[in-house]
């Protein structure tokens, strides 16, 4: 009995401890994501000298070497419009290209992130949903400083809101009503004051 005890609390202490190192790694993502957003430039990505390329798909639009990279580092497969999304499948490569264009690379780094790691939301690698964040991070660039971002991501049902977004299209455009809803849900976890008052 003393024997089977002191497996299971070694059971614990190893998943306590492979938890916290994976909270670890997150961690450190985010703050490496932040500061390369705050300065507009990675240094840590030598675009276009990898040997590790993103997968694209026959029928894919062609992408630059930059986005191929980002693409690559994040896990992120290029495919055909003709072709149905699986998880972590994109055909928007415009979409993406037209943010790194506009943001830069960590700021487009940030944008993907907050879909292909968080629960649930893999399949959301879309035109509104994408620019929808990517509004957001612009607008409240503090809140992307933590992990409270991924963990309040991690709560975010992508899904859901493009597909309210779309049934309300008549109303009002996907992109500002993800965003709107997206503010919503993020809000419940960050603090408004730090963004400042309105005069």
């Amino acid at each position: 009995m003393q024997q089977v005890g002191e497996n299971s609390e070694k059971g614990r202490r190893e998943l306590g401890e492979e938890s916290q190192e994976k909270g670890d790694t997150r961690r450190e993502k985010v703050r490496e994501n932040h500061n390369d957003f705050r300065v507009g430039v990675s240094d840590r990505h030598q675009f276009g000298n990898s040997q590790t390329d993103a997968v694209q798909k026959p029928g894919a639009e062609v992408m630059t070497p930059r986005l191929t990279q980002i693409c690559a580092d994040l896990g992120i497969q290029i495919i055909p419009t003709t072709k149905r999304r699986g998880v972590g499948e994109t055909c928007a490569v415009r979409t993406m290209e037209r943010i790194l264009a506009e943001y830069g690379p960590a700021h487009l780094t940030i944008v993907l992130r907050s879909i292909v790691e968080t629960e649930n939301n893999g399949l959301e690698l879309v035109a509104p949903t994408m620019w929808a964040i990517s509004d957001i991070v612009l607008a409240h660039p503090t809140w992307t400083a933590t992990t409270d971002w991924l963990d309040a991501m991690d709560r975010a049902d992508l899904s859901d809101m493009r597909a309210r977004a779309k049934a309300n299209r008549r109303a009002a455009q996907p992109r500002p009503a993800i965003a709107t809803m997206l503010y919503a849900h993020l809000s419940q976890t960050f603090d408004l004051n730090d963004q400042g008052k309105l005069l």
